[in-house]
């Protein structure tokens, strides 16, 4: 049964998914009717009495059919790779001329020689002035910067020996320059010391008169300041004279910025006058007290009167 069941539940699968059992007899008359029976009563159980063996049954084969999917796309491009890698290399492809790496390798220079018939003048390849001749050139420089190095080298030696021979002339003349100058600088300095010599003497000679002359103007500056002195001590100024206070003319009989006070006889004078204004002060206030006193009385006896 189960071998039975297998083989119709694939049947099933392979031709059509809603393919029934009396279907599957019509398309298989040569069964025996008990195997159709038994395939028939085997659908009818598990389509009505066991639905969840039926579901566990179709996940597995969805999980076995998907891996296979999976499995045959893997396989599939594996094999599009290696045909790709084998068969359809780059090199092989008819616009690989524009996408090849060593294209510019490849390529011809953009001018061979002056002849080119691809230089034109609107290719802009050739020049005037272009150095074509560049390693002839070259060459020849090199050779030529050596031939100047040996001659530069002969130059200087020429020239170190001329150097030290005008070197050596130069140190005779030098000492004998120097000896000449030692001989003037000896003269000199002999003359100049007479000279300071002399100088010494004047000077010392002149030391002397200005410490005379010194000492007498110092004696006279004390001299004039002890008058000075005495003359501001007797003076009018210190003394606090009275009498240079007095104007020369009657118009300011005294002068302000000289005035030192009174002296006695004003002194005196004010004195006085102080004394008889005191008197004529009490005078008045005696007189000035019967004259109140007559009033009063006056009044006692009859109406009274009222002084003017």
């Amino acid at each position: 049964m189960d071998s039975a069941e297998f083989s119709l539940d694939y049947y099933c699968w392979k031709h059509d998914q809603n393919l029934q059992p009396h279907k599957y007899f019509m398309l298989c008359p040569d069964l025996k009717p008990f195997v159709v029976f038994c395939a028939w009563h085997l659908w009818f159980h598990c389509v009505h009495f066991c639905p969840a063996h039926n579901m566990k049954k179709n996940d597995k084969l969805m999980c076995l059919l998907e891996e296979r999917q999976r499995n045959e796309i893997k396989d599939m491009n594996k094999a599009l790779v290696e045909f790709q890698k084998n068969c359809q290399k780059p090199e092989t492809r008819r616009e690989f001329d524009l996408n090849d790496p060593q294209a510019l390798k490849k390529d011809r220079p953009a001018r061979v020689s002056d002849d080119d018939p691809r230089c034109t003048i609107s290719g802009m390849q050739k020049f005037m002035g272009e150095d074509l001749n560049c390693d002839q050139r070259m060459k020849f420089q090199k050779e030529q910067i050596r031939e100047w190095s040996l001659q530069q080298q002969k130059d200087r030696k020429n020239a170190l020996a001329d150097q030290k021979l005008a070197d050596n002339l130069y140190d005779k003349f030098r000492i004998e320059l120097d000896r000449k100058i030692m001989e003037e600088q000896r003269k000199e300095e002999e003359s100049r010391r007479v000279v300071c010599e002399a100088t010494k003497t004047f000077n010392r000679i002149q030391a002397a008169e200005l410490d005379h002359k010194n000492e007498l103007e110092k004696a006279q500056k004390i001299k004039d300041d002890m008058d000075e002195i005495t003359c501001l001590l007797q003076g009018d100024f210190l003394s606090e004279n009275p009498d240079q206070a007095i104007g020369p003319c009657s118009k300011h009989p005294v002068l302000v910025d000289r005035w030192k006070g009174m002296n006695q006889e004003q002194l005196m004078a004010i004195r006085q006058f102080q004394k008889e204004q005191a008197l004529e002060k009490e005078k008045s206030k005696f007189l000035q007290r019967e004259k109140t006193v007559s009033v009063y009385s006056c009044g006692a006896h009859g109406s009274p009167i009222i002084p003017n």
